[in-house]
């Protein structure tokens, strides 16, 4: 990864998974009966609604593919599907385990796991073509490279802290320490990171902006994605995330609860209902993640 090095605290567990958020990305059906898009007949019609939803980490690329239109013949998406790839390549995903005992709403006798969503080496690449870029990523992984009560390492732009339980997953954050300086929204900005801004130029603080929002701007997205693929391949058939009311106990930006707690589930399919873990009923968005592309997209065959 060129100059940058992973730093991971000793205490940390991590699962290195290098690969793509989506390695499906062409199974656009279902694998169970082995149909994909290579054997799918080419006349056979796809809706752009059904693809945004198995695919949302996805859609920004494959929205400017499909060029404004709301359906495409299996043939042209076969082709266009082959360009996406170099865009998963941009990130990878690692998991750990926390062991902490801090925002967790279940308590410590239920497992959490973390998902960390990774820059890849075409994003390292851009970082390290500008100077200015450079060193502001520098000075991040320096500071949060496993030295942080945050379950990072020097690559992670954003984690998603989980209950894998029996039967369903709970998410309990969606989080990123570069969230603030994305958005530039002061109210959810990191302390450190908005510090490390600080001691840029007005100008070249402006600069690296713009590039967090160019790069990182769908990153919630990809990372609620992936967690919701990871259940998916686990037969997991139920995935929770808390709402916004949950998580007012332990998080007080107006921003990250409306954005991470309501909209970002609610644009990726879930609905609001009541978490009921042990003894505990908490308000929460819920999704059923294990239908099958083929019943999903089928439906919308010509």
């Amino acid at each position: 990864m060129n100059n940058f090095e992973i730093v991971i605290a000793d205490s940390t567990k991590v699962k290195m998974e290098k690969g793509p958020v989506s390695p499906a990305v062409k199974h656009i059906l279902t694998e169970e009966k082995k149909q994909t898009l290579d054997t799918t007949p080419d006349d056979k019609i796809v809706y752009w609604a059904d693809v945004k939803k198995a695919y949302p980490e996805l859609e920004a690329q494959l929205k400017n593919l499909f060029g404004g239109k709301d359906k495409m013949s299996v043939k042209d998406l076969r082709e266009i599907v082959t360009k996406v790839p170099a865009e998963e390549a941009k990130y990878w995903i690692s998991q750990t385990t926390w062991e902490s005992g801090l925002q967790r709403e279940l308590g410590r006798n239920h497992k959490q796991i973390v998902i960390q969503l990774n820059i890849g080496k075409p994003i390292v690449d851009a970082i390290h073509l500008d100077p200015i870029v450079s060193q502001f990523f520098k000075d991040v992984s320096k500071k949060m490279g496993g030295t942080s009560s945050h379950p990072t390492h020097s690559q992670t732009i954003a984690w998603a802290r989980v209950y894998p339980m029996k039967d369903k997953y709970i998410i309990e954050e969606i989080q990123s320490d570069l969230f603030g300086a994305t958005t530039r929204l002061k109210d959810a900005a990191n302390g450190e990171i908005e510090t490390m801004l600080s001691e840029f130029k007005d100008e070249e603080k402006k600069h690296i902006q713009e590039f967090l929002h160019k790069h990182f701007t769908d990153w919630d997205k990809k990372l609620l994605a992936t967690v919701i693929s990871m259940a998916r391949k686990e037969g997991i058939n139920d995935i929770w995330i808390f709402d916004e009311d949950a998580k007012k106990v332990n998080l007080t930006s107006p921003s990250k609860l409306e954005r991470f707690y309501k909209v970002l589930p609610r644009d990726l399919g879930f609905k609001r209902g009541t978490i009921e873990v042990d003894d505990k009923k908490f308000g929460g968005w819920h999704r059923i993640v294990a239908t099958s592309h083929l019943q999903r997209i089928n439906a919308h065959f010509k």
